[in-house]
């Protein structure tokens, strides 16, 4: 089967479950706690390792991006996944992708982006690769230490259901800049997709209240989904509940009224499911038995949007009914 008919959820599950049969640690050797299936490998001694790849024209345009904005945006997402496990940030290791006409002073940018964001963590730039390509692709693996690594297969009936930040502004200031509307009326959904600063310091500062995390890098839908799948869990999100951002409201108006199609569907233009179906917010997504938790940590909006049931799948709560919630977010083979 084609990975266009699989889609990347289950091609993961397949790569899963061949190395969960065939790996070392199902012969009996423990140093890895944790493998594939959550944002970060864990080994015993509470290092986390997490890997992300980043394609020109897939994850980041240079017809609005600079060479500084790229490397802010791709070592952002890569510690969020650090952030997602309520982990400390220690090392990156970046293996670049370079057009054989990048120059000496386009690198230097690219790495300033970089540096700005490692050096705002206390994270090293410890080494990595380069080589030649046509197009420009980054591939960042990030170390840290989590003295109790939060996952994705521990959420519990009873929990609530949390998220940190707002539901689709990344994807807000992705359209905004992609049809060239006015910056200056979208400034904090563009800085969001430009610059999206992970919630490192606002996880360790919840993490006695996180029972299961992810950060939503596919949008709400699939990594809620991810939660569910891998704690057996059901889980009902209250639409009434999100935290949509006035600049997201103001651009669905804009794209519903003046037919702007800029690879988004057009079912996506109701708010609700453009706020669920978006990703790359890297946000935090988190469960916990904690009914009143605070409404703001650090200065990041907390909002309490769903609770975690018995039995399995994902579902919108609207108008009093229940509407199945579908994995909708990024995937790389259903475009």
């Amino acid at each position: 089967m084609r990975l266009s008919d699989l889609g990347e959820v289950k091609t993961i599950e397949i790569i899963k479950n061949l190395i969960s049969r065939k790996s070392l640690r199902a012969q009996g050797l423990k140093e890895i706690k944790i493998g594939i299936g959550d944002d970060c490998a864990v080994f015993n001694d509470g290092t986390i390792i997490t890997t992300d790849a980043y394609i020109e024209d897939i994850h980041f345009s240079l017809d609005y991006f600079s060479l500084f904005d790229i490397g802010q945006r791709v070592a952002c997402g890569t510690l969020s996944d650090i952030g997602a496990m309520a982990g400390k940030p220690i090392a990156l290791f970046v293996s670049a992708l370079f057009p054989s006409n990048m120059t000496d002073t386009q690198i230097k940018e690219l790495y300033s982006g970089m540096l700005s964001i490692s050096n705002r963590f206390n994270c090293e730039i410890s080494g990595g690769d380069i080589v030649a390509y046509p197009k420009l692709g980054l591939i960042l693996t990030a170390i840290g230490k989590s003295k109790v690594p939060k996952l994705r297969s521990t959420a519990r009936p009873g929990d609530c259901l949390y998220i940190t930040g707002y539901c689709g502004l990344a994807e807000t200031g992705r359209l905004v800049l992609k049809n060239k509307l006015s910056r200056n009326m979208f400034r904090e959904s563009v800085k969001r997709h430009i610059c999206p600063v992970p919630r490192i310091n606002e996880a360790l500062k919840l993490s006695k209240y996180i029972n299961a995390m992810i950060d939503t890098s596919d949008g709400l839908s699939t990594d809620a989904f991810h939660i569910s799948q891998e704690s057996k869990v059901r889980i009902k999100i209250f639409a009434g509940k999100l935290p949509i951002h006035q600049e997201t409201q103001q651009l669905i108006n804009r794209l519903e009224n003046r037919s702007i199609r800029a690879q988004t569907k057009v079912c996506d233009y109701q708010t609700k499911s453009f706020a669920v179906n978006n990703g790359e917010d890297y946000e935090l997504l988190f469960t916990s038995k904690y009914e009143n938790l605070p409404q703001e940590i650090l200065g990041t909006k907390v909002t309490k949007i769903g609770r975690i049931e018995k039995g399995r799948g994902i579902f919108l709560i609207q108008n009093e009914k229940e509407i199945p919630l579908l994995p909708k977010g990024y995937d790389h083979f259903h475009r």
